[in-house]
């Protein structure tokens, strides 16, 4: 069944006929995706779902000439904000934002969604704990897909022990602003202070993480502690599937 546009019919001056802004989505991680399409008065949103061939399609009536802010987003539920709650990690977030415009009868819109998120692939050889990663983001503006300043603290068990072959973690944190970024170590036996505190964010800087990047990429860190020395690693290695 073909998509109609109201108020229209062929023998009709179609200059005066609404447009339809056809969107195929790509990317993300989630089956679910909402989009929204807003003038600056009135909101507009749907909920689609991929097909098996692993796009979605979202399609708008809208006013002909006249710009719309679109926004699509996978990974977040409707209601969030874009706010990390202190402890929370950064949910996985693929987003798509951008001004349009239908100046012909269809506009065909082609969106790839971006990785608005880092997941840290921590390992750690040699010491029962917990990691904890701190920073100055504390989520995004889901507007402008910018940074928002805030406290960011996140502690979390092991994903996966391997016994004598190390702990793993995940730890999924925002696009960050500078180079706060905190990595900690806490022991099991008392948490209220770290066995071993480091610099991530400086160390990122040096290898050239690019935080500006429109898609995020993951970062993976082997920690080794041997004859009562750390030594940490920041590297692509053989993943893990947890």
């Amino acid at each position: 069944m073909g998509l109609g546009l109201s108020g229209c019919s062929i023998k009709s001056d179609r200059s005066e006929c609404p447009g339809l802004l056809y969107i195929e989505i790509s990317g993300g991680d989630e089956e679910r995706i909402y989009a929204e399409l807003s003038d600056g008065e009135d909101l507009r949103t749907m909920h689609i779902t991929k097909l098996s061939s692993g796009v979605a399609i979202a399609a708008f009536e809208v006013e002909k000439n006249e710009e719309y802010d679109a926004r699509i987003l996978s990974g977040v539920s409707e209601e969030w904000k874009g706010v990390i709650e202190l402890g929370g990690q950064m949910p996985p977030l693929y987003a798509y934002n951008s001004n349009v415009a239908c100046d012909s009868e269809v506009r065909e819109l082609m969106v790839s969604l971006e990785k608005q998120f880092a997941r840290l692939h921590i390992e750690v050889i040699g010491l029962d704990c917990k990691v904890r990663v701190r920073g100055n983001v504390a989520g995004v503006d889901l507007k402008s897909l910018s940074p928002l300043p805030g406290l960011f603290c996140a502690e979390v068990l092991p994903t996966m022990d391997m016994k004598e072959g190390g702990l793993y973690f995940n730890v999924d944190i925002p696009r960050q602003i500078d180079d706060s970024l905190m990595l900690e170590l806490m022991s099991s036996e008392n948490d209220l202070s770290p066995v071993y505190a480091y610099k991530l964010g400086d160390r990122l800087r040096n290898l050239g993480v690019d935080w500006g990047k429109p898609s995020l990429e993951d970062v993976h860190i082997r920690i080794e502690y041997v004859d009562n020395k750390f030594e940490l690693e920041i590297r692509n290695w053989e993943i893990i599937e947890l």
